[in-house]
């Protein structure tokens, strides 16, 4: 994270998969829950979604030290239970 801009992001959907180890591992797990039945959807996507919605909770915690969270913990477990929920109930389509 960064105060300044990172101005235009110049990835294919190759490219952040092969250089975001993270990425990289959630997609694998995006692949097999599709496989199984789980998720719904364009890997990618559904992917994206989630790494993006999991990347602005950490963000939070991160920078906001004094935010009033009676738990950061439970903040974080209660952010990853309803991006998952809402993502379970969902076809996520390329996007």
């Amino acid at each position: 994270m960064s105060v300044e801009a990172l101005g235009e992001l110049e990835q294919t959907r190759h490219d952040l998969q092969e250089t975001n180890p993270a990425f990289r591992a959630l997609f694998k797990c995006v692949e097999t829950c599709i496989k199984a039945g789980v998720l719904q959807g364009d890997p990618f996507a559904v992917s994206t979604v989630l790494w993006t919605a999991a990347h602005g909770a950490a963000a939070l915690l991160i920078t906001a030290q004094k935010f009033p969270f009676s738990n950061r913990r439970r903040y974080a477990e209660e952010v990853v239970a309803t991006i998952l929920s809402g993502t379970q109930n969902r076809v996520i389509e390329r996007i």
